[in-house]
């Protein structure tokens, strides 16, 4: 029992360091992005929540003409799933994947162009992620995580874009 008790120990240590780099890294993002928001830290739960119901098919977001996409994108209402294997179709038992309207990839192109690109992050190879993000997004025809600056590390699309030692320094950044 004691076995047991000293790792849950060990296990909500690691759960707030991840939870407290994620606030982080999302601030980053938001700010990079010239979002505002509310200074109190992010519902993680709920935004693992959201991201759980899409990927399970249970709600699908919508961009409305003239809505500002800078704040549905902070709410991060995204999708983890596997990529496709090609980046023009995606079917799951829930249905077909969401294709991007010309709108919402104008948006897009927008939130990259406004990236600040002092900001970027760029890996010991001298890859920048950002601008591999950029590049998947700009090639993915279907919503995408991506799409929201979400980066997956489990998802195998990044192999194209990334060596799998780019990617293992992305996960321990």
């Amino acid at each position: 029992m004691q076995f047991v008790n000293s790792k849950s120990a060990n296990l909500v240590s690691k759960a707030a360091e991840v939870y407290s780099k994620a606030c982080i890294r999302i601030a980053q993002i938001l700010a990079d992005l010239n979002v505002t928001y509310s200074k109190s830290r992010p519902n993680l739960k709920n935004i693992s929540m959201q991201i759980n119901d899409k990927r399970l098919g249970l709600m699908q977001p919508t961009i409305k003409q003239g809505q500002n996409f800078a704040k549905t994108s902070s709410s991060l209402n995204s999708s983890i799933i596997s990529a496709p294997t090609t980046l023009d179709s995606f079917s799951s038992g829930s249905g077909k994947q969401s294709k991007l309207t010309p709108f919402q990839k104008g948006i897009v192109v927008d939130m990259f162009a406004k990236l600040n690109r002092t900001k970027m992050r760029r890996l010991s190879t001298g890859t920048v992620v950002e601008q591999q993000m950029k590049m998947f997004a700009f090639e993915c025809n279907f919503e995408h995580p991506v799409h929201s600056m979400v980066f997956d590390v489990s998802d195998k699309s990044w192999l194209k874009y990334f060596t799998p030692e780019e990617i293992k320094d992305i996960k321990n950044h």
